[in-house]
Formats: structure tokens, sequence, C-alpha cells
């Protein structure tokens, strides 16, 4: 298979606000002497930053091209948004984000697979190139079926140490 990407990214400082922003796309594809398949995406960010506070957010689409079989009766097709607020001082850092993810599962059915995820962190740098971080996690996914089996909601708490050297 082949596969390629490629992004542009801004980051500057202007008048004490830091803004970044990005836009990127990639494609993959695979083939036999048969089915020939792919899927591609674009996605572009955002980020603004001020005395500590940073709020950032992207937006992704994917789209599957197909000229198989399969492809009468699965899509590759989805979209993604995320938004988080953190805010840094001294040693401790601590972020909010939430994420909105759609994908057409089976073709036939009109409904979308869909995921949001909550999730709230933070870090503390115990000195220089060691920090500890966690943090506390929520998802709900409901899959296009709608059945009992086709939904599954849960949370999580994960804690780490990070050296860098």
């Amino acid at each position: 298979g082949n596969h390629w990407s490629a992004a542009i990214a801004y980051n500057e400082t202007l008048m004490g606000v830091k803004v970044g922003a990005d836009v990127h796309y990639s494609q993959a594809s695979d083939s036999t002497a048969t089915i020939e398949t792919g899927v591609e995406g674009i996605g572009y960010g955002l980020s603004l930053g001020y005395a500590g506070f940073t709020l950032g957010g992207s937006y992704m689409r994917s789209h599957q091209e197909d000229n198989s079989t399969v492809s009468t009766a699965v899509a590759g097709e989805g979209e993604k948004w995320d938004v988080g607020l953190g805010y840094k001082t001294g040693p401790y850092a601590v972020s909010i984000a939430y994420t909105k993810e759609w994908s057409e599962g089976t073709i036939a059915d009109v409904d979308d697979d869909e995921t949001d995820v909550m999730i709230i962190g933070g870090s503390y740098t115990l000195g220089p190139g060691v920090s500890l971080i966690g943090a506390v996690f929520s998802f709900d996914n409901n899959g296009e079926l709608g059945t009992a089996a086709d939904q599954n909601e849960g949370w999580g708490v994960n804690a780490g140490v990070v050296v860098t050297f």
C-alpha cells in the first residue's frame, strides 16, 4: 500500500497572543488485481494562548474511495471536531477537552456511529525532565444500529510519570 501526508503549520506570538494554526491532508491506498481502496482526509486546527491559558480546536473529515464490492455495504466517511482549554502556571498544568466524532458504517443504515469523549487532565513538573501526569475521561459511543449491543459508555482514569532527556 501507499501512504503520504502533507501539513502546513503556523506558530507565532502576535501582540502577546500565541497563535497556532495548521492544515493537513493525507491519503492512503492499497490495491490488488481486482480491488482498489483508498482513504483520504483533510483537517484544520487553531489555538490561541495568553497569560497561561490556551484555547484550541480542530476539525477533520475523511472519505473512502473504494471500487470493491465492500463499498456497497460499508462506507469510510467520517467527521471529527474537538475543543479544549488549558491553563499552566509554574509547575502545574490543567486542561479540559471535548471530542465529537461521526462515522458512516453501514451504507444501508441512514444513521451514523457517534462518539463523545470528555477528558480532564493535569500535570505537575517535579524537576527538569520529570513530570507526573493524570487524567479522568468519559466516553459515550452510540452505534448506528441503535441496539443495546451497539452502545458503549464508560469512564477511565490514567496516571503516569513522564521522563524526557
